[in-house]
């Protein structure tokens, strides 16, 4: 549902078409070491601000516990050294060529890893790297003998770039059976004005204290800066990122947002294969949000994925990518400052997001999500 609201704002969107194309990469007898240059890492900070909240069973009453967490780091030279020694061991000693008895080690020498380690973390925006940072970079020595396959792939002819203004988002609904389980409403001392009569005989049930629906009053209206009288989180973890969104240390720091309908709002289109069949669909990132001159997408995930990424949420985050790219270098063009960044988002890079906000350096932010889908692709 949309209502007049002073944090309505323009997005930049593309109408476009895919056309199949096949592509064939030919196969590598041996896989380039680092042929980026830089390992790819999720944004980590030494210290990180916690914030937990717990609910009590009985009276559904609920509060927040908050502290830092202080992360174990490494010098890049110390990282470098490591990595260094495994080269070593991956050598055979005995090989009846006696270049390859030393070739890791030859083209990586100590000090050629510490300037990978260092591009790596200034990417991100760091100096030093935590125990995970570190475990990523002796990971990615497990591809010495990776092979590329054959693939086929979409590509995008662009008919049009279009203005997609947030007031015209379509309104969104919820049932009651959906508010006792998995969603929830988020509102103000406004919201009820702005209600028909027959959505405000079910608003006043819902806001009924001890109704046993999950709704959550938004106490000051000027943290709620959405373009939307309600908002409504469609599962636990969107309701985690809207109740950190709206943390007083948080509002400060970006100037707007707006969840997204699952449909006709803002979609991208993209490809994928299930099994053996290839699929074609459309998705819409679940926030955007204005910081300035700079709107970042986030599509909100399990922490599941992180370990074991779906291969539709793969391709939603390639074809993603390749959209804003699209926009931002027509943004460019065009000579606007305006800019895209889109994020998958699990919970457990909540902290370093907002903290990356807070600290303004979001554009480089990186979730754990992030990486392990760039890394298939």
């Amino acid at each position: 549902m949309t209502g007049g609201s002073p944090y309505h704002f323009d997005l930049h969107n593309i109408d476009y078409t895919l056309r199949a194309t096949s592509v064939k990469k030919a196969m590598k007898g041996e896989y380039k070491l680092f042929a980026k240059g830089y390992v790819d890492l999720a944004t980590e900070s030494p210290a990180e601000d916690v914030s937990v909240e717990f609910e009590r069973a009985a009276t559904g009453e609920r509060y927040k516990w908050q502290t830092e967490i202080r992360h174990k780091t490494y010098t890049a030279r110390g990282i470098a050294e490591d990595m260094y020694s495994r080269l070593e061991e991956a050598q055979d000693p005995d090989d009846p060529d006696s270049q390859m008895r030393t070739v890791y080690t030859d083209n990586f020498p100590a000090e050629r890893l510490e300037t990978i380690v260092k591009k790596s973390l200034s990417l991100i925006g760091a100096k030093k790297a935590t125990e995970s940072m570190k475990q990523k970079f002796l990971q990615s020595l497990g591809t010495l003998r990776r092979k590329e396959s054959e693939n086929v792939r979409y590509q995008f002819i662009v008919n049009e770039h279009v203005i997609k203004p947030t007031r015209e988002r379509h309104s969104d609904s919820v049932s009651a059976l959906d508010l006792r389980n998995a969603n929830t409403v988020y509102y103000t001392d406004q919201t009820r004005r702005t209600l028909n009569d027959q959505q405000m005989e079910f608003f006043d049930e819902v806001i009924e204290p001890g109704s046993g629906f999950k709704c959550v009053e938004v106490k000051n209206r000027n943290d709620f800066k959405t373009a939307l009288n309600l908002a409504i989180a469609d599962h636990e973890n969107e309701r985690r990122f809207i109740n950190m969104l709206l943390q007083s240390q948080n509002v400060m720091h970006y100037d707007g947002w707006i969840k997204s309908t699952s449909i006709r709002f803002y979609e991208i289109e993209y490809a994928w294969k299930k099994g053996e069949h290839p699929k074609r669909g459309r998705f819409s990132p679940d926030f955007f949000i204005k910081a300035q001159n700079l709107i970042l997408v986030i599509e909100i995930k399990g922490d599941e994925e992180v370990v074991d990424p779906a291969e539709e949420n793969r391709k939603k985050n390639e074809y993603a990518l390749a959209h804003f790219e699209r926009v931002n270098a027509r943004l460019k063009k065009s000579g606007r400052s305006d800019r895209y960044k889109f994020s998958f988002l699990t919970e457990r890079s909540f902290n370093q997001f907002f903290q990356s906000l807070r600290e303004g350096t979001v554009l480089d932010f990186r979730s754990e999500l992030d990486v392990r889908l760039a890394a298939i692709n």
